[in-house]
């Protein structure tokens, strides 16, 4: 099992504002992260993560640097 924001990764949801992280599998944890527009406010920015022996692969970064800092904490 690995860490990743801080938390176990088998925990149900990591939320904060700005980032949501949750388990859609055993090993695969979809992260969520919010883009605001003027014309349709928050916008969700989707992207994957795949964890296996201690490693994590992350497909499609969150929308901005502190989004991804905070993932990667």
């Amino acid at each position: 099992m690995g860490v990743l924001l801080g938390v176990e990764l088998h925990a149900q949801v990591y939320k904060t504002p700005m980032l949501e992280v949750k388990p859609i599998s055993a090993n695969i944890y979809v992260h969520r992260s919010f883009l605001f527009t003027r014309v349709w406010g928050n916008v969700p920015w989707n992207g994957m993560i795949y964890i296996q022996e201690g490693e994590a692969i992350v497909f499609d970064t969150p929308v901005n640097d502190s989004a991804s800092v905070a993932l990667f904490k």
